[in-house]
């Protein structure tokens, strides 16, 4: 912050889901619920207002370009539970949905912020990076192999850290076992952390609009920065501030 470079803030939003449902051998199904007053966002409303009129304005004034944007992970039906996506209905109304739910996300936005905060759905993202989301995406998902007690491991996570996060899977989706379906939720799900996480640092970074990064989660702060940046590794990762933490899941 001291030498005037551009600072970009970033955290993310989910859209919000019923429990999940059986859709396969190794999948889960959902509903999604038109609620943004359930998202962390409206939840963290008081710390997100201080926020923006404690650093973000200051900043600001001091002639610092500072934008604080938070990702819609309007992907998740695709990456994390792609049978709610796997006909041409679903997918246009899970798209109208999410068009639906940004722009309420954003009005809500509006309201807390005055305007600094603005909603960004990861799909735009997506489109622009595929190739390098899917590559890290797929290293990491099928890193994945079985060696003992039934649970996956990978190269990228500590085996405590992925059976932490399989617990509170197993807590948070409403499912009663930890079955085949679950551990394949978990690793996609970490598996995804890891794609955002590249795609943000490597090569979003690198465009005018998006320069200097600086995580500021609004979820857990000892597991989620380990999970998302697993494939970065400690050496690579960027700047996180922990101000808006409040515990809570993705």
């Amino acid at each position: 912050m001291d030498n005037g470079r551009p600072i970009t803030f970033y955290n993310w939003e989910c859209p919000i889901r019923t429990d999940l449902k059986v859709a396969g051998d190794l999948e889960y199904e959902c509903d999604w619920v038109d609620d943004v007053e359930k998202t962390r966002m409206v939840k963290l409303s008081e710390l997100e207002r201080e926020f923006v009129e404690r650093v973000i304005l200051p900043l600001r004034q001091d002639g610092i370009k500072v934008n604080y944007y938070k990702f819609l992970a309007d992907t998740n039906p695709l990456i994390l539970y792609p049978a709610t996506v796997d006909s041409d209905t679903k997918r246009r109304q899970v798209s109208r949905f999410m068009t639906n739910f940004s722009q309420q996300l954003q009005d809500k936005a509006d309201e807390i912020s005055n305007g600094v905060i603005r909603v960004f759905p990861f799909s735009k993202i997506l489109c622009e990076f595929n190739r390098e989301y899917m590559e890290v995406f797929n290293r990491v998902k099928y890193s994945f192999a079985l060696r003992r007690d039934n649970v996956p491991e990978t190269q990228y996570l500590r085996k405590n850290k992925f059976k932490g996060e399989l617990d509170e899977l197993l807590k948070h989706t409403g499912v009663n076992e930890m079955d085949e379906r679950l551990i394949e939720l978990g690793i996609r799900t970490i598996s995804s952390y890891a794609a955002e996480e590249y795609v943000i640092r490597t090569a979003l970074s690198r465009e005018a609009w998006f320069q200097n990064p600086v995580a500021i989660p609004n979820e857990a702060m000892f597991t989620f920065p380990v999970l998302a940046n697993c494939y970065l590794g400690n050496k690579n990762r960027g700047p996180w501030l922990f101000v808006l933490y409040e515990g809570g899941r993705r």
